[in-house]
């Protein structure tokens, strides 16, 4: 059920809500086998949405982490504007709040996604580096695959560096 429940000691909020929110049946994508791609960094998909965390019928169980705390939150706030006296000013502010905590949410998630596709990204070059040690006779490119596959596990880039330069005056 989208929407928030409603308080039973609330009940003149009840005959309020009654009619803007329909029973729906929850399948989600994933359960569909269909995963949904909202752009979430258009302008107008983002007024929908916050247009429709307002109405109390946005489904938010699919969206990514930082967007579903986000748009919960909205909601929340609509819902204490709507029926539980928030004032137009405090749903404000309120709202401007939980965006500037969104904006930072997104960048930390950002951060740890790219670093997580950093670290996969040096684990399979370090297995393509093990693989060419063995394949090698020459010790100095020996020397110098194993210097790379140490930075690559390590993510050690001054290492890299510095022993390859260090290499340079074996290898001559």
């Amino acid at each position: 059920m989208t929407g928030l429940p409603i308080p039973s000691h609330k009940k003149e909020n009840e005959k309020n809500i009654k009619g803007m929110v329909q029973p729906v049946n929850v399948v989600t994508a994933l359960q569909k086998g269909v995963f949904m791609k909202i752009d979430f960094s258009n302008s107008a998909v983002w007024k929908s949405l916050e247009k429709q965390a307002y109405h109390g019928t946005i489904e938010i169980s699919d969206f990514p982490p930082v967007e579903y705390k986000y748009f919960s939150e909205l909601r929340q706030i609509y819902y204490a504007f709507k029926f539980e006296g928030l004032s137009k000013e405090e749903a404000e502010k309120a709202k401007k709040h939980i965006y500037r905590q969104y904006q930072e949410n997104l960048q930390e998630y950002q951060y740890y996604s790219d670093f997580v596709k950093r670290w996969h990204e040096n684990i399979m070059n370090a297995g393509t580096y093990r693989s060419e040690i063995l394949k090698t006779s020459n010790l100095v490119e020996k020397c110098i695959l194993a210097v790379k596959c140490i930075s690559a596990m390590t993510g050690d880039e001054p290492f890299l560096k510095t022993a390859l330069e260090q290499l340079k005056g074996v290898s001559k």
